[in-house]
């Protein structure tokens, strides 16, 4: 895998420029030296016009665009540069809420700040090895939230129509839970 991380191409938008520093002094340790830098959603954009990168790796939090509404303009704009392009969300909040927000508007990977190289290596390798194939269902358009899909053999047994009751919101959730939800079925 260093091989194909040293050829990556990644673009970082965070408004904050010390983290884009930061992050970009640990993309270094992993051995990927070509990231380009955005100061939100905005400019992010700007820049794919330009120059397509292989992975985005984006906050959640920057004014005027954040990494959702990124997320969203990669997914669902006609002017789109790649749909598919992989998506990276960071952030120092991670109630189940906000990683459900993000998995439905389409990230590949979710992760929280303080970032850690061994975590961003992870959600890479997640991304170059084991690459989701991408659904569209109703308004929704991204990566397959399960990693493979499983055969059930028994009798069905879902509710149907049967509304759900909603699960409590956890105030802070484990990288570890993020990782089961974003990767259902993995």
């Amino acid at each position: 895998m260093a091989d194909s991380l040293n050829s990556l191409n990644l673009l970082v938008a965070d408004d904050n420029e010390h983290i884009r520093k930061l992050v970009k002094v640990i993309l270094r340790s992993l051995g990927i030296t070509r990231v380009t830098e955005a100061e939100d959603g905005r400019h992010a954009i700007a820049i794919m016009q330009e120059h397509v990168p292989d992975v985005v790796l984006s906050d959640w939090e920057m004014e005027p665009m954040d990494g959702l509404q990124l997320t969203r303009y990669i997914r669902r704009s006609p002017e789109s540069p790649n749909i598919f392009l992989p998506v990276i969300i960071m952030t120092g909040q991670a109630d189940r809420e906000r990683v459900l927000a993000a998995r439905d508007a389409g990230v590949n990977e979710f992760v929280i700040k303080p970032l850690c190289g061994q975590v961003l290596l992870s959600r890479l390798s997640n991304i170059l090895d084991t690459p989701r194939r991408f659904v569209r269902g109703g308004s929704f358009f991204g990566p397959d939230r399960r990693r493979h899909v499983k055969q059930w053999a028994g009798a069905e047994r879902r509710t149907r129509g049967k509304p759900q009751a909603p699960c409590a919101a956890l105030p802070q959730m484990s990288q570890k839970d993020i990782n089961s939800l974003i990767n259902q079925g993995r």
